[in-house]
């Protein structure tokens, strides 16, 4: 079921059509605790969503924007921003390169180890990144050692980049392993 509501920011959706990894569990996860928040008013945040994405996440608190387009780059080019039109979580090392902007860098790997991806996968990364590193508000990643390198690489300065870390709560629920 679509929600539709007005929205103060929004969160870039893309992750849920994409298979699951490190990067789109952090995404799940942080949308997830947000969508918990006792002060989080109901549809006071959005998730954007290409149309095409089934099923839907379910929430309790964020709406559920759908737009037309089946969530690849040009989706996120152009119908994301269009939808939002407010700032937007971005929460898998990409997102739009105009609006207002936050953007979590997980790590630096595409400089560091490059024979870990595809020839056309680091020409499109190694272009994009930093057009996105330029445009974002405020960039986040996950842990000092990445901040450290986001500024080696792209010259942000580390007191400007938010390091929100990684859980280990993920891990709890899918062992059904308990908390010492």
């Amino acid at each position: 079921m679509q929600k539709q509501s007005s929205f103060s920011w929004a969160i870039n959706g893309r992750f849920y059509g994409q298979p699951t990894t490190g990067v789109q569990r952090y995404a799940r996860e942080i949308v997830s605790t947000l969508d918990e928040l006792d002060e989080l008013r109901s549809g006071e945040g959005a998730i954007i969503l290409p149309s095409s994405l089934q099923p839907l996440p379910v929430t309790t608190k964020l709406a559920l924007r759908l737009t037309e387009g089946s969530g690849g780059q040009l989706w996120e080019q152009l119908q994301l921003p269009a939808a939002g039109r407010t700032p937007t979580l971005n929460l898998c090392n990409r997102g739009p390169f105009l609006g207002r902007q936050v953007v979590c860098i997980h790590d630096t790997n595409i400089v560091d180890l490059p024979e870990s991806y595809s020839r056309r996968y680091r020409l499109l990364h190694r272009t994009m990144l930093p057009l996105l590193i330029r445009t974002a508000s405020v960039i986040t990643t996950v842990s000092q050692y990445s901040a450290g390198q986001i500024e080696k690489h792209y010259g942000v300065p580390r007191d400007d980049i938010v390091v929100i870390p990684n859980g280990h709560e993920h891990a709890l629920m899918s062992t059904g392993a308990t908390e010492p």
